[in-house]
């Protein structure tokens, strides 16, 4: 090759470098306004964004005879992360996987003596799910005991079956006497399970309790009786003392079952004043803490969201966290599931894992739970303003952001609009503490008369606003007939449909009395046993 085509093939090599040059400046260009979008578009971690954004950048700002160089870094990058993921694993020390801990700042200080939660979680333990076995009653026997008094003559194999409870239904009404009650906070998904199970167990208990006061009604025992039913509303309230979104809503099904069977037990069973008022003063002490209980139930919610998103890190004993090595098989067992291998190549798929949650979540346990805290504070905020809960699909969250944000604020949505159920719960607690109080009247004046009232301006009240239903503020309609009276409530129509619950017909009136053979609520509550 002679001078003149060395130096052709100098400057043709020179241009093509200057080429590539200015196609990477370009590039680096055009892949800088993509990532830019994608990041805006899908809302992407920062972290992410930085990682595929920076080289781009820097490649539009550089003098382009580094811009090769430039581009083999993230190459290199890619090529270290590979052979970091095939290296074996070394040991894992003595890291273990994250936990945010409750506050217990304000929780009261009880031995165990004087708690009723450990006799409660004793008798749940030792009898287990035997509770709900009804030995001996088919579905009409169960309806029977549930709703009205029964003789040991009526059901002599069921009777039997019933001394094996006597002595744990005994313990259960000593728990439900005792003034202080606290269960552990959950503090995770299995925490979560476990209260459940424990709550359930306790309905099977409390209407195991109704099934025994209402033997002892049918066989002359109205004081045993009348203390195994007020035994229901003192669970209720050992249950509202939890503040946590479970126990709440639990409590009040207790309350409601209680309230049913004690207006019966008025009407029907009670002849002096003084048990009367001794009800009254039973239900009117029954405080769902609503007031204060939201915060609480709101704080507690968030824990639960801490310990979830913490599943994906992990402490040491020298209190350094970092994202867990494990966390795949962490998320799983936290989940309450069996830990199973999710791909062939676990080992690979775990350090791919440690590389994107580095680059999608907080580097500390703190730094997430802050996100959380935020978030959960805004969806309640807006909750208690009157805006609806937001409606996230699982399946669409992706759309508002490939971020661990998106995933929080579906959680803390799910879990902030149990704000309007409880809320309407409280109204209808307010409303069966009003209905305890009409009933003890009505029933006051029917002994002092022999007759029931015209009006129920007629009757003396503890509280005066106690003829208001709570639930939608209009009175509740009282109507005497030549049998006794009819009492319901308008519904959540206020309409007047005369008493009539008829959904086809979009009537919602809701009778309290006079009960049917199956009145609803006690049928609903028959209908969730085991």
């Amino acid at each position: 090759m002679n001078r003149e085509e060395l130096q052709k093939f100098a400057r043709t090599a020179f241009k093509m470098r200057q080429g590539f040059q200015w196609f990477l400046r370009f590039f680096s260009v055009f892949l800088f306004i993509i990532v830019v979008w994608l990041a805006v578009s899908f809302k992407l971690p920062w972290k992410a964004t930085v990682a595929l954004a920076i080289v781009p950048a820097l490649g539009m700002v550089i003098p382009r005879k580094f811009l090769a160089w430039l581009w083999l870094a993230p190459s290199l990058a890619v090529i270290g992360v590979y052979i970091w993921i095939q290296l074996p694993s070394g040991s894992s020390g003595d890291w273990t996987v994250y936990q945010f801990a409750p506050n217990t700042e304000n929780m009261i200080r009880v031995s165990v003596e004087r708690n009723a939660a450990t006799h409660y979680e004793q008798l749940l333990t030792d009898y287990g799910e035997s509770v709900f076995g009804y030995q001996f009653l088919d579905e009409t026997g169960q309806h029977f005991t549930f709703n009205q008094p029964w003789t040991a003559n009526d059901f002599p194999q069921f009777t039997q079956w019933m001394t094996a409870f006597e002595n744990g239904l005994e313990n259960f009404e000593r728990a439900a006497n005792m003034k202080t009650c606290q269960f552990e906070v959950p503090v995770n998904q299995p925490a979560i399970d476990a209260q459940m199970l424990r709550l359930n167990r306790m309905k099977g208990w409390a209407r195991l309790l109704l099934r025994s006061a209402n033997r002892d009604l049918g066989e002359s025992r109205f004081n045993r009786a009348l203390k195994k039913q007020v035994a229901i509303v003192k669970m209720a309230q050992h249950l509202y003392n939890q503040n946590t979104l479970l126990d709440q809503s639990a409590a009040f099904d207790l309350e409601l079952l209680a309230s049913r069977t004690l207006e019966t037990t008025i009407i029907d069973h009670c002849d002096d004043p003084n048990t009367l008022n001794t009800i009254r003063t039973t239900f009117a002490e029954l405080d769902s803490g609503w007031a204060k209980s939201w915060p609480i139930i709101v704080e507690r919610q968030k824990l639960l969201g801490k310990n979830i998103a913490a599943l994906m890190y992990e402490v040491n004993p020298d209190g350094k966290t970092r994202i867990s090595r494990k966390a795949m098989y962490a998320l799983q067992e936290g989940l309450g599931y069996r830990p199973r291998r999710l791909f062939l190549k676990q080992h690979e798929m775990s350090r791919l894992a440690i590389v994107v949650l580095w680059l999608s979540l907080p580097t500390t346990p703190d730094g997430i739970a802050k996100v959380i805290d935020k978030r959960f504070d805004h969806h309640s905020l807006q909750t208690q303003k009157g805006s609806p809960p937001e409606n996230i699909p699982l399946q669409r969250i992706w759309e508002r952001g490939l971020n661990c944000k998106s995933a929080i604020d579906w959680f803390a949505a799910q879990q902030v609009k149990w704000f309007w159920a409880l809320d309407g719960q409280d109204r209808r607690h307010d409303a069966l503490i009003s209905l305890i109080d009409i009933f003890a009247a009505l029933k006051t004046y029917q002994l002092e008369h022999d007759r029931w009232p015209d009006r129920l301006d007629e009757l003396t009240l503890h509280n005066p606003h106690a003829l208001i239903d709570p639930v939608h503020g209009k009175p509740f309609v009282y109507q005497k007939t030549n049998t006794g009276f009819r009492l319901y409530s308008l519904g959540p129509n206020g309409t007047d449909d005369n008493g009539v619950n008829n959904r086809a017909e979009k009537k919602d009136d809701i009778m309290f009395w006079p009960r049917g053979p199956m009145d609803k609520a006690i049928e609903e509550a028959a209908k969730s046993e085991k």
